[in-house]
C-alpha cells in the first residue's frame, strides 16, 4: 500500500556522485546479515514493511516521533522485528538520523581491536550499502566529538561494526534526502551515556533529528529466560525508567546496546519525548523454532510526544490547493463528477487536516466544513472537503451552478496534529478548538472568536450552544482539543 515512499528511498539513497573512496565507509556485513543484491535487499525490506499489521502502521499519530529502538541481528533473525518501528517513520520528514550502537570488536583479523575508551563518531564522508550511498551530517558529527574529550574518530571501531550498519537500508527505504551521524559506543557507563546525550543536544540546534537506537535483547543459552528478560526491559523502556534500564542492562544481561537505548531516550526526553510505545518483541528460538541453544531477545520501540508539527505552506502550496479546491468545486457542481489531481509538490501529498470555508463575494459565509485528523493527503482531502463545504453544510443549500462566480474560498491547513489540553491553557485567537462533551462536540478555528469579540468564557458557551447542550456545560466532565492553522485564501 505505501510501495511509493519505499521506492523513493531506494532511488534516493543512492547517489548519482562518486565520493572520494576514502572517504567511504564501504558494508562489512552485506551478504552476511542480509542480502549484498540491490534488488534483493530493497525486496526483503519491502516485504518486511508490507508485513506489518495495519493496526501497528501508525501508532499514535498524534504525537511527535522523536526516536526509535531496533534490533541489529541479521534480517532474517530480526528484519521483522525492525520493520514494526522502520514503519512509523513512511510518512515523516528528518535531515539527520543520529545512530547509535554498541561496540562488538573486530570480525576480520586483518581489522584492529579498538584500545580506547570511549564513544566513536564517524565525522565526514559517506557509509554505503547496497542501496547506495548515505552522506555523514559532517556539521553535527563535528559539533559532537568537539564537546568532550571521551568523544572521538576512532576509524576501526567502524571498520566491521554491524550495529549501525544494519540499520541503515531501512533508512535508506523510508527516507528522502537523509544524512546520517553513525556513533559506536565502546564505553556504554551512565556517566558516559550523559555526556553523549549532551553533546548530541547540544548539537543538533533547530534541525528535524532521530535518534536511532540499535540493540538486541537478552543474549544466552535459556529461551524461558530470555522471554522473561526481554519483557522486563521491555516494561522498563516503555516505562521510560531509565535508571532501571541502566540497572538491569549493567546486571542482568538486559541488551548488548544499553547504552544507546540510554542515550536515545535521554536525548528525546530533552527534546519533549514523554512515551515509548513498545510495537513488537520476539526472539531468535521464536524464529527457528528451536527453544535450546543460543537465543537472543528482539524489541523495536518508537519515542514520541507532543503534538506533530508541520511547517507553513509557501506561496506556490497555497496556490495550487486553492486551485484545487476551486476545480474541485466547480466541477462537482456542473457534472457531479471529482477531479483527480497529483500534484508535483511532495508537500501536498502529506497528511494534515483541513478546514474549508466558503464566502459571498461580499462575505457572507456560505459553507464551512473540515477534518481534524491527519490520515489523508492533503491533495485528497482538500476536495473532499470542498464538496462538502459546497453541498453538504446543512446550514445552507447546495451551492448552484450560478453562485460559483461569486464564491471566494479560504483554506486553514493545520500546522499541528489536534491534542488534548486542560481547559485553561487554551490561547485565544492562537488556538483552534474542539470541545467534547459525551456524544456532543462542537469546534471553532482561531480566527472565529477574535472576530466575534468574544472572552474566553463566551467561546466555552457557544462550543456548548453549538453542540446542542447548555451554555454552561463546558464547566464539568467536558474534554477541550486544539490545533493551530494557516489560513490562506482567493
Amino acid at each position: 500500500m505505501k510501495l511509493l515512499p519505499i521506492i523513493l528511498g531506494v532511488i534516493l539513497g543512492c547517489s548519482s556522485s562518486n565520493p572520494k573512496s576514502e572517504n567511504i565507509r564501504k558494508p562489512a556485513v552485506a551478504g552476511l546479515w542480509y542480502p549484498a543484491s540491490k534488488d534483493s535487499l530493497h525486496q526483503m525490506i519491502k516485504g518486511f514493511l508490507d508485513n506489518v499489521p495495519e493496526d501497528r502502521g501508525e501508532v499514535t499519530s498524534s504525537l511527535q516521533i522523536y526516536g526509535i529502538i531496533v534490533p541489529h541481528a541479521g534480517y532474517v533473525f530480526s528484519g521483522q522485528t525492525a520493520a514494526y518501528a522502520f514503519k512509523q517513520l513512511e510518512t515523516q520528514e528528518f535531515e539527520t538520523a543520529i545512530i547509535l550502537g554498541p561496540y562488538h570488536g573486530p570480525k576480520r583479523e586483518s581489522t584492529p581491536r579498538v584500545k580506547n575508551k570511549g564513544v566513536s563518531v564517524y565525522q565526514n564522508g559517506v557509509y554505503k550499502t547496497p542501496l547506495g550511498f548515505i552522506s555523514i551530517d559532517t556539521g553535527i558529527a563535528q559539533k559532537i566529538i568537539k564537546y568532550d574529550d571521551i568523544i572521538k574518530f576512532i576509524p576501526e571501531a567502524h571498520i566491521d561494526e554491524h550495529s549501525v550498519e544494519a540499520e541503515i537500508p531501512f533508512l535508506q527505504s523510508v527516507l528522502r534526502d537523509l544524512k546520517i551521524v553513525p556513533i559506536v559506543m565502546i564505553d556504554q557507563s551512565f556517566e558516559t551515556c550523559k555526556i553523549v546525550a549532551d553533546a548530541i543536544t547540544n548539537a543538533i540546534g533547530d534541525k528535524k533529528v532521530l535518534l536511532v537506537a540499535s540493540s538486541d535483547f537478552y543474549h544466552g543459552y535459556d529461551y524461558n529466560e530470555c522471554e522473561k528478560s526481554t519483557q522486563e526491559s521491555a516494561t522498563l523502556i516503555e516505562n521510560y525508567d531509565i535508571e532501571g534500564f541502566y540497572e538491569a542492562f549493567q546486571n542482568r544481561n538486559a541488551a548488548c546496546g544499553g547504552g544507546a537505548i540510554i542515550v536515545s531516550m535521554l536525548v528525546c526526553k530533552k527534546l519533549g519525548a514523554d512515551k515509548v510505545i513498545p510495537l513488537h518483541t520476539t526472539n531468535s528460538g521464536d524464529i527457528t523454532g528451536k527453544t535450546t541453544g543460543w537465543t537472543v531477545g528482539y524489541g523495536s520501540f518508537i519515542i514520541k510526544g507532543g503534538a506533530m508539527e508541520w511547517e507553513p505552506l509557501n506561496a506556490k502550496a497555497q496556490k495550487e490547493l486553492l486551485i484545487i479546491a476551486r476545480t474541485t468545486i466547480e466541477t462537482y457542481v456542473k457534472t457531479r463528477k471529482v477531479p483527480a489531481f497529483e500534484p508535483d509538490l511532495p508537500v501536498l501529498k502529506k497528511k494534515r487536516g483541513v478546514f474549508v470555508t466558503l464566502r459571498t463575494n461580499d462575505g457572507k459565509l456560505r459553507g464551512c466544513i473540515g477534518h481534524h485528523e491527519a490520515d489523508t493527503p492533503l491533495c485528497q482531502l482538500v476536495p473532499q472537503m470542498a464538496i462538502a463545504a459546497a453541498t453538504q453544510d446543512y446550514r445552507f443549500p447546495p451551492v448552484s451552478e450560478k453562485e460559483l462566480k461569486n464564491l471566494k474560498i479560504k483554506l486553514s491547513v493545520y500546522l499541528c496534529e489536534v491534542h488534548q489540553i486542560p481547559a485553561s491553557e487554551y490561547e485565544l485567537g492562537v488556538h483552534g478548538i474542539i470541545m467534547r462533551k459525551g456524544a456532543r462536540g462542537a469546534t471553532f478555528l482561531p480566527e472565529v472568536p477574535v472576530e466575534e469579540g468574544w472572552t474566553r468564557e463566551e467561546i466555552f458557551a457557544h462550543l456548548c450552544l453549538k453542540a446542542g447542550l447548555p451554555a454552561d456545560a463546558w464547566k464539568e466532565g467536558t474534554e477541550f482539543y486544539v490545533y493551530k492553522t494557516q489560513v490562506f485564501g482567493e
